[in-house]
């Protein structure tokens, strides 16, 4: 039978299993797409995989939008499907239902293809709806392709990305918006190589979501506002629920940067009580508050009970010395072990299969 891993890895003609490199990277059916790799999907020759649909905004696929390619997708689907998105600013409220299982969605790059919508936060329309786009259905992929919601700092909640399903793996894909860009609901997700921006808690959610060589843009928010990362909704301490960074870059968005020591910015907040974040390997420049993290709405909620811990950072925000000083922040040097059950492979990702079966990159273990 055809898997999604199969499919990625005849699309990039790269070998499946080709080994790992010694930081633990998994090297062996890395996509390596260009604007030719591109045109051989829509080629029909041996060794070659064509997408289900192809959509195109001047008429030349199937369909001009996204959301009535999805009409295709066959219900509990088994088999990867394939939506192939040509290059253009598709301006669609989308919603991938439950019964859309193992969609891969494609594009010709994350700057290239872009989804876009505009709804913000109201009394009548709660955060989860203002999603631009939003997954349900299990083992969906999203390659090279941009979530846009361009509703701006003032409409406050405003989501791009909604992912609320198990198994979804995002590559070099970018998510875009202010408050709330990223709502990691629930499930197993996996993010390589994928440009995140926001401002207020903008990766958020209560998923066991991994990020890996991601780039983490802060954005100038409004007047008065600091900014978060991070914004675990992690309710109970025996749920599995884990924001995790790892070989990322946290930086500042070129409007933020010449104010960045005169707006705050922080990793993150407990948004529930037992909010865990991990941020390992990553690059944190310094606009990151010394304090490194803050409290909820200036409370005392979650302090004693989330876990914040980090591991072998580096950058000019990065140092622990002034870190906030809570019991669920971790300033003492944890071992190298403990952070082993946050790796793409450990017993709380479970991801060895379905991250194994995409055919893309990623980092097994710890990088050391």
């Amino acid at each position: 039978m055809t898997t999604i891993r199969s499919v990625l890895s005849i699309i990039n003609k790269r070998p499946i299993g080709a080994g790992v490199d010694i930081t633990g990277e998994v090297i062996g059916g890395a996509p390596n797409w260009a604007t030719s790799g591109q045109r051989k999907i829509l080629q029909a020759g041996p060794g070659l995989v064509k997408p289900n649909v192809v959509v195109a905004l001047d008429g030349s696929g199937k369909y001009r939008s996204v959301n009535e390619a999805l009409q295709e997708v066959p219900a509990d689907n088994k088999k990867p499907f394939i939506i192939y998105v040509k290059q253009g600013v598709y301006y669609e409220w989308i919603n991938v239902t439950q019964r859309m299982t193992n969609l891969v969605l494609i594009g010709d790059g994350a700057t290239k293809t872009k989804i876009s919508h505009n709804q913000g936060y109201t009394v009548t329309r709660q955060t989860y709806v203002t999603a631009t786009f939003g997954v349900d259905a299990v083992g969906f992929i999203a390659k090279d392709i941009g979530f846009e919601n361009s509703a701006g700092p003032a409409k406050f909640q405003a989501v791009a990305l909604r992912v609320s399903s198990d198994m979804c793996i995002f590559y070099r894909v970018r998510v875009d918006g202010y408050q709330d860009s990223l709502f990691a609901h629930r499930g197993r997700q996996f993010y390589r190589e994928c440009t995140i921006s926001g401002t207020i808690d903008f990766i958020f959610g209560d998923a066991v979501a991994l990020f890996q060589r991601c780039n983490i843009i802060v954005r100038k928010p409004m007047q008065g506002q600091s900014n978060m990362v991070l914004a675990s909704g992690k309710n109970r301490k025996t749920d599995p629920s884990a924001l995790i960074l790892q070989n990322c870059r946290i930086q500042a968005h070129p409007l933020l940067f010449p104010v960045r020591f005169t707006i705050k910015s922080y990793l993150g907040r407990p948004w529930k009580k037992y909010a865990t974040h991990i941020v390992m390997f990553t690059q944190i420049d310094d606009l990151i508050d010394l304090a490194g993290w803050h409290p909820w709405d200036n409370t005392s909620f979650g302090l004693d009970t989330c876990f914040f811990a980090e591991f072998n950072n580096s950058g000019l925000g990065a140092s622990l010395r002034k870190r906030a000083n809570w019991a669920g922040v971790k300033t003492r040097k944890l071992p190298p072990i403990y952070f082993n059950k946050f790796t793409a492979t450990s017993a709380l990702m479970e991801g060895r299969q379905f991250i194994k079966d995409s055919g893309i990159p990623y980092t097994q273990g710890l990088t050391v």
